[in-house]
């Protein structure tokens, strides 16, 4: 009798065991801001996803396929790269999860709900949304795009950089380069601008006048775009992104004829 049962419990175990699924890859994409201000909280965050992954792979039958990005490897660069580079079965499943800080602006679309993902070494944010869209493309079976962060709203002028570009791929440093070129080596004209209209005050803060800040922030964005760089809409940009702060800037760009 008791050779009968073990033989049944052995039965029952291989019957519960998880069997491998055939050519079908749990791809855990995990970023960690281990080093921001609550790094001993994003840290324990690492350590609990990671483990949570390793048990979905054992009760699936799953491989894994991990990439783990944290510390001095989480830049804007290594994100857009990994972005770009990383690659899916289309019955693959895919777990991205960001940990750190975050925000939102109240420029932000209405539609989008989803938080801004702040990269501290940077001091840049990318948009959960971008990155969500981004893996999306990639056409896995199953997406859990997962971020553990804030989603409070920040005064525009207290918001780092938002990093922005085509979908397809990030500008080189060369198309960078080239777009710096073209706004200040290749444009003839003049470019006037003043942080105030008449009668407003400018304001600004002990990290700097708001004004500037967002004046820099909008030629940054253009000097990232793939497409044509252009003064009017630094300037435009700008504007809308002073919209919030009841300031608005006055410019006027003159082109000279050649």
């Amino acid at each position: 009798m008791k050779k009968c049962l073990k033989k049944y419990a052995c039965f029952l175990i291989v019957l519960l065991a998880p069997v491998a699924v055939q050519g079908v890859t749990l791809h855990s994409i995990i970023v960690a801001d281990t080093l921001c201000d609550i790094g001993f909280s994003v840290q324990a965050d690492l350590k609990n996803v990671d483990e949570e992954v390793e048990k979905i792979a054992k009760f699936t039958g799953m491989d894994i396929s991990k990439i783990s990005v944290s510390e001095e490897k989480v830049t804007t660069s290594e994100m857009l790269e990994l972005l770009d580079d990383v690659v899916f079965d289309d019955d693959d499943v895919v777990l991205f999860y960001f940990a750190g800080h975050g925000y939102r602006t109240c420029s932000k679309d209405r539609d989008n709900l989803w938080p801004i993902l702040y990269f501290s070494l940077d001091d840049v944010g990318i948009d959960h949304e971008y990155i969500t869209q981004a893996l999306i493309e990639k056409n896995p079976r199953l997406l859990l795009s997962v971020v553990d962060v804030c989603n409070n709203y920040l005064p525009e002028s207290y918001c780092p950089p938002m990093f922005s570009r085509s979908m397809s791929r990030a500008a080189t440093e060369k198309e960078i380069c080239d777009n710096y070129k073209e706004l200040f080596l290749n444009f003839h004209g003049v470019i006037r601008v003043a942080g105030a209209k008449a009668g407003q005050v400018s304001w600004g803060s002990s990290s700097g006048g708001f004004f500037t800040k967002a004046l820099f922030l909008s030629l940054t964005e253009e000097v990232l775009k793939l497409s044509h760089p252009d003064w009017e809409q630094v300037c435009d940009r700008t504007a809308y992104l002073m919209e919030y702060d009841e300031q608005e800037p006055y410019y006027l760009v003159e082109t000279k004829c050649e």
